[in-house]
């Protein structure tokens, strides 16, 4: 029953057929060993979610030689600093490439991950439902916003510690967590943390 909770919570199955053609498959090969769907979902969702807040950094550190315990400080950061968490790793000294890496791998899981969880809310509550479709028909009326609303998360993402999460929300409540919209929050957080990257890295330069 807890298994069952846990994946009708995160709304992981209807996620998973959205962005993962081979989930199906998937979860029929692990049924088979688990015995129920409901704790297949589950246990996928965390591989999931841990795989790209965790497990790839932690690759990446060892392909960069960072040290796992650097790595998992720098993820730290990054879940509360967000974008800001690339100056955090510049002044570590850093690869570039490997914090970028990094912080795509976190920024992408975290925003599939919230977007999960408000799915299987939204299943599950009514009045939740309802607050979202009274939402949608609002923001429906406005032609400005259906243009161009969905370019404004990328400011939006640099409200410290709220950005990202704030952004992933948005996305799924006014515009249906699409491909568009997680690619508009993606390049935003990329082209934010390459400017804060460089241009810590510029200033540390000129310091020394």
């Amino acid at each position: 029953m807890a298994w069952k909770k846990f994946a009708g919570l995160t709304g992981y199955a209807s996620f998973q057929h959205r962005y993962y053609p081979g989930y199906q498959l998937l979860v029929h090969i692990m049924e088979d060993t688990t015995g129920s769907r409901a704790m297949t979902e589950a246990i996928l969702a965390l591989l999931y979610f841990l795989a790209g807040v965790i497990f790839i950094p932690i690759a990446l550190g060892f392909a960069f030689d960072v040290p796992a315990h650097v790595t998992l400080g720098l993820i730290a950061t990054i879940l509360i600093f967000q974008p800001f968490a690339a100056a955090v790793g510049a002044g570590l000294s850093l690869p570039p490439v490997f914090i970028i890496a990094t912080m795509t791998s976190v920024a992408l899981s975290v925003i599939f991950g919230i977007g999960a969880i408000c799915d299987g809310f939204s299943e599950r509550s009514v009045r939740l439902s309802q607050f979202i479709a009274n939402v949608k028909g609002i923001a429906d009326r406005s032609v400005f916003f259906q243009k161009y609303g969905i370019y404004m998360l990328i400011p939006f993402i640099l409200v410290p510690g709220v950005g990202l999460y704030g952004c992933a929300i948005l996305d799924w409540l006014f515009f249906g967590r699409t491909v568009r919209g997680v690619a508009v929050i993606m390049i935003g957080w990329t082209a934010l943390t390459i400017i804060i990257l460089f241009s810590t890295m510029g200033i540390m330069g000129f310091v020394r």
